[in-house]
């Protein structure tokens, strides 16, 4: 349900997981597994989720399912402490499957089977699933929602 969510975290630079198929238990198992390494955060419109996921310690995030995208993400940023965001691509993660990208130089691009049109100078590869991310036409979408969210982060 939220996995648009996750892919723009993602983008972000957050390390997030993502599954449509975990029962509770089994995202809160995860978790417990996870939470020995890294800090963790359920982001979920489910309220009995939240309410067992608190009483286990963890930060949650409560979203409601028909809120608009850049209010979810307005949402889940300000109760993490950010007052504003923005996009930078050498920390993105893979929206797909969440590895970290590698910056690839344009002459470079040549070895991979698929080649990106040539308008960007810029280019990032995910080394898990292998697909190559660069600045094009859709980063005016991107900066468009991330100066929504930043208005929104902006209001008290």
């Amino acid at each position: 349900m939220h996995g648009n969510i996750a892919r723009w975290l993602r983008i972000l630079g957050f390390d997030t997981h993502y599954s449509k198929t975990y029962t509770d238990k089994e995202l809160l198992e995860q978790a417990e597994k996870w939470f020995k390494k890294f800090h963790v955060v359920i982001v979920s419109s489910d309220k009995d989720l939240i309410r067992k996921a608190e009483r286990k310690g963890y930060t949650t995030i409560y979203i409601k399912p028909e809120a608009k995208l850049e209010v979810k993400l307005a949402l889940i940023l300000r109760k993490l402490g950010f007052k504003n965001i923005s996009l930078i691509p050498d920390r993105s993660r893979c929206p797909l499957c969440n590895s970290k990208l590698i910056k690839v130089k344009p002459d470079e691009i040549g070895r991979f089977s698929w080649k990106p049109p040539s308008i960007a100078g810029q280019y990032w590869y995910c080394p898990r699933c292998r697909q190559i991310y660069w600045v094009g036409e859709h980063f005016k979408s991107i900066r468009a929602i991330i100066e929504r969210v930043n208005n929104i982060l902006g209001e008290r």
